[in-house]
């Protein structure tokens, strides 16, 4: 039996500054955290959703999974891509957040959260999307300071997307830290010439267009392929390939297709998806979860792992990945000049 978590995010809901999305930091607030520890808060179990779920075993053991799997998740990817700290302390979200309030010329806060993005589709009509924020702050002298945020449009990460955070909040915390505008960081030029190097990975679940289309409408290489491939390339920075993955595009108030290098998870181009508008609003768990829809897209993959003796989970992970549908022209844009000017 497959379990399904999209409506997990519903358990964390809460709003964050939407600007902050893929900012250069301030170069000062950037190297002071270098200079810190960086505390990273781990997901905990809510005592009161235990509670609600007292009498549901299913979605007890369901919602103890999804905290393991995640917590596991931000500590191996930390560990594995964090670049910018050489000091990193994992500690439980209470315990990071009282530290963090506690010495704050110690510490910075790696800390993430989930929450609803509703997207209007059409005058009386709106879907709910769930999302997943990581963003890294330190605290001012009254406040705390976001210094930069990735929004992710799922709640369920596989390690490959695990890994393009990481490497997102190195770069641009990185920039931060030397003084860099995002037009030195988005080179629209060098990233095309990259691009043209590179086999781009596309699923047959991606795309609208037929192969003849697609031959047409994209210059370079690509190759269709399953989405255990595209996680392999990503998490063996395999040098071969860029693939495509999902974010929101604060320069254009929209979601945004991106090609991405696998071997350095730079973002190499980007596309608008336009037509769509978004806000986040705050939903009980209780009624999020008796309505939960469930077209997402497609089951990226599948992870089984042990969190006590007596207890094996499978959780299926829906990537952004899956959740995207791309037509010619998406493709055509890719790869053209004006285009990437006018979007980054």
């Amino acid at each position: 039996m497959k379990y399904y978590l999209t409506f997990l995010a519903c358990w964390f809901c809460l709003t964050n500054q939407i600007l902050a999305q893929w900012a250069i930091p301030d170069s000062k607030d950037a190297l002071a955290l270098q200079k810190m520890t960086l505390l990273v808060a781990l997901p905990e179990l809510d005592r009161s959703v235990l509670e609600k779920l007292k009498d549901q075993t299913e979605e007890h053991d369901l919602y103890r999974s999804f905290i393991h799997y995640h917590s596991n998740a931000i500590q191996e990817s930390v560990g594995n891509y964090w670049k910018f700290n050489e000091k990193i302390e994992f500690k439980p979200l209470s315990e990071a957040e009282k530290l963090f309030e506690q010495y704050p010329s110690k510490y910075g806060l790696l800390k993430s959260s989930w929450a609803k993005r509703r997207v209007q589709t059409g005058p009386d009509l709106y879907t709910d999307f769930p999302v997943y924020n990581i963003f890294v702050s330190i605290r001012g002298k009254k406040d705390m300071k976001l210094l930069t945020k990735v929004t992710y449009e799922t709640d369920l990460l596989s390690p490959g997307d695990y890994r393009f955070i990481m490497e997102q909040l190195n770069i641009y915390l990185e920039a931060g830290a030397k003084g860099l505008k995002k037009k030195e960081v988005m080179n629209v030029e060098e990233n095309l010439a990259t691009l043209s190097t590179k086999t781009l990975l596309l699923t047959k679940s991606m795309m609208d267009a037929s192969g003849s289309d697609m031959e047409e409408s994209y210059e370079h290489a690509f190759k269709i392929v399953e989405t255990d491939e595209i996680e392999r390339a990503i998490l063996e920075k395999d040098k071969q390939y860029a693939y495509l993955n999902l974010i929101w595009s604060n320069n254009k108030n929209t979601s945004a297709f991106i090609a991405v290098d696998a071997e350095t998870q730079r973002v190499l181009s980007i596309v608008t998806v336009g037509g769509i508008h978004f806000s986040v609003q705050m939903i009980d768990p209780i009624d999020a979860m008796k309505e939960l829809n469930l077209q997402i897209g497609n089951i990226n993959l599948t992870f089984d792992f042990r969190e006590e003796e007596d207890m094996i989970k499978t959780i299926t992970l829906f990537s952004a990945r899956s959740n995207m549908k791309l037509d010619k022209a998406h493709l055509k844009y890719f790869t053209k000049k004006f285009a990437q000017k006018l979007n980054n």
